[in-house]
């Protein structure tokens, strides 16, 4: 904290230029502005938080790194790093990264990127206690503190926004907007990402095979599209895993709802300001999807796609109160069954609206089984293999089939 004393064994920064140590600062008292500029070779700095929580005098730390590969490791083991102006760390013509790390877990660690590529700026929160790091010209910005809630601000702009695993560790979880620099993070309890301004598309794609969840990752996944006058995508895609998985889009409000997954330990995704979701899921693994009603009266469409795994839903919803987001979809299954109004939220008189191809039908429709309570009409395309649908016959009381060109037949 450069007004608390350090030791030889646990000095308050440490130089290192690879393997070999250069040298070790004990105590900085009385300074406003300390800079460390590294020149040639892959320089590491490691700075300390609080020492036994006494205060920090100083207003700044600034890094400039060299033409090497450098790091700068934040460590906030013994207390964040709250200097008033904060860390400033500019990256030289190197790979150089940035980490946060310790055992002092934090409330809140924000990311906002830019300006420009590769500039960007983390805050941890902890009571009224801030730490900010504000960087640029950096490839890696790695946070491994753990904290209740990681929230990611994206720009104003339309923005592609990417939730992935980490290609430095596929136990932790990457966020990468446009060409700015990556988020790589662990241990994060919930995660936020603020799309902001601008029609912007999030998709959520974390494939690692072993975990259903970047580590730490217990809670659930908010996204805010942002101003609702631009319509913002969110795609959410099911996990290659060798096996069946659900995707379930429950409509709460306009632009307001959740996908949930069947799959244990996969986050809750809440979003927000949402106009249009795409569900991607896994031919080869048989998965399906499904859209729930609310409890007053809904009309759900389902719109067969040009090929037989892809199609689209909409609805119209609680009394006409509000529009559910579009909810296309591919890589469904052709065994398994799409449920619609069926999980739940049932109530009011609902309609279900099939709509055939452009080409030859052959739809048949046959009671379906109880399930949640409720027994079911399922729609099965004989013709073009499009998966069965299942609607709740306990609040459905209009079930309408649409067929199109070619020579269609409907059996009942």
């Amino acid at each position: 904290d450069f007004a608390a004393a350090g030791d030889l064994a646990n000095p308050i920064i440490r130089v290192t230029d690879g393997l070999n140590l250069l040298y070790r600062v004990r105590t900085v008292e009385g300074i406003e502005t300390l800079t460390f500029d590294t020149l040639g070779g892959d320089d590491t700095l490691r700075v300390l938080g609080q020492n036994n929580g006494a205060a920090v005098n100083n207003d700044q730390v600034i890094f400039n790194a060299g033409s090497g590969d450098d790091t700068l490791v934040l460590d906030n083991s013994n207390g964040l790093l709250t200097q008033a102006s904060g860390i400033n760390y500019h990256g030289g013509l190197g790979r150089d990264q940035l980490v946060l790390t310790g055992t002092t877990a934090v409330t809140s660690a924000d990311y906002f990127v830019g300006p420009d590529n590769g500039d960007g700026q983390i805050v941890h929160r902890l009571g009224l206690a801030a730490q900010t790091v504000t960087f640029s010209g950096l490839e890696p910005a790695v946070d491994l503190v753990a904290a209740t809630t990681a929230t990611v601000h994206a720009t104003n702009a339309a923005n592609a926004i990417n939730f992935s695993e980490s290609d430095l560790d596929p136990v932790a979880g990457k966020i990468s907007i446009d060409g700015f620099e990556p988020y790589h993070f662990e241990n994060k309890e919930n995660l936020v990402i603020n799309a902001g301004a601008g029609s912007d598309e999030i998709n959520l794609n974390y494939q690692n095979a072993g975990q259903p969840a970047p580590t730490g990752l217990t809670g659930t996944i908010t996204v805010n599209g942002g101003d609702p006058t631009d319509p913002d995508k969110l795609i959410v895609n099911s996990r290659i895993s060798g096996g069946f998985e659900g995707l379930i889009v429950t409509p709460t409000a306009q632009g307001v709802g959740t996908v949930d997954s069947t799959l244990a330990g996969v986050p809750t995704v809440n979003y927000n300001t949402i106009e249009e979701i795409q569900l991607v899921g896994q031919l080869a693994d048989g998965d399906s999807f499904g859209v729930d009603g609310t409890a007053g009266d809904d009309v759900l469409r389902y719109v067969s796609g040009s090929a037989p795994d892809t199609g689209l839903v909409t609805g119209t919803m609680n009394g006409n109160t509000f529009t559910a987001p579009a909810v296309g979809f591919s890589g469904m299954g052709q065994t398994a069954t799409v449920r619609l109004n069926n999980f739940g939220n049932q109530g009011g008189s609902d309609t279900v609206v099939y709509h055939g191809t452009e080409v030859i039908d052959n739809v048949v429709i046959t009671p379906g089984a109880l399930i949640n309570t409720h027994g079911g009409a399922n729609f099965t395309n004989l013709e073009t293999g499009t998966p069965s649908s299942a609607s709740a016959a306990g609040t459905t009381s209009t079930v309408v089939v649409r067929t199109f060109g070619g020579h269609d037949t409907v059996t009942v």
